[in-house]
């Protein structure tokens, strides 16, 4: 059992808490059925589509939906509110990992870890193919975002490579930022050892606390 760390928290921060660890034991359920789903795709050929090996969309979308309840910045339990209260404790190893872990999910976003898409004027990062899909096509129909839902056909299937990739690796970021979480407030960690390591650039946590 890990020290107690975090403590003294204030209502508003025990709530984004209590709903970040909902949403991770979502990400929990749904993360394990394509962990170790390989993704590929077949481009260019001259009599057949191009096609890709993608995860099943109902299995997809329901990770994707318990992603966005941590992803989404509007929600209580977010991502980024979780990491502002780590982010407090006056504690090196703590802040340390949750750096590795900001990083880890930034680099996802950003583009610098996985493919973005160039159009003559318009450049889509991972955060912006996620984010039309969800406010585009999956939630909302947001009439703003209909130039981009059109621009992006044109990158299929790669476009839905890169959400789906995003997408697991946003759920990993959540499940390794869970874990430090539960460190910080003196709980057993999950046993995540069955997640693919070559899919985690920060590393396991849960070695190292």
């Amino acid at each position: 059992m890990a020290p107690v760390i975090l403590q003294d928290l204030s209502p508003d921060a025990q709530y984004a808490v209590a709903a970040f660890r909902a949403a991770a034991d979502q990400v929990h359920h749904f993360f394990w059925p394509v962990r170790d789903h390989q993704f590929g795709a077949s481009l260019f050929r001259e009599t057949e589509p191009d096609t890709a090996e993608l995860i099943p969309e109902p299995t997809f979308r329901s990770l994707a939906m318990a992603v966005r309840l941590a992803y989404m910045a509007s929600e209580k339990g977010s991502f980024a509110a979780v990491s502002v209260i780590l982010r407090r404790v006056p504690d090196t190893g703590i802040a340390d990992r949750l750096a590795r872990i900001e990083k880890d999910s930034d680099d996802t976003l950003t583009g610098r870890r996985l493919m973005s898409f160039q159009t003559p004027t318009e450049s889509y990062s991972p955060r912006d193919v996620l984010d039309t899909w969800l406010y585009a096509q999956a939630l909302h129909q947001d009439g703003t975002r209909q130039v981009d839902v059109v621009a992006l056909r044109d990158f299929e299937p790669m476009t839905s490579i890169a959400l789906q990739l995003t997408v697991r690796q946003l759920a990993i970021a959540i499940l390794n930022l869970d874990s430090l979480l539960r460190y910080a407030v003196g709980e057993a960690q999950r046993d995540f050892t069955k997640i693919p390591s070559e899919d985690i650039s920060t590393g396991l946590l849960w070695d190292a606390v």
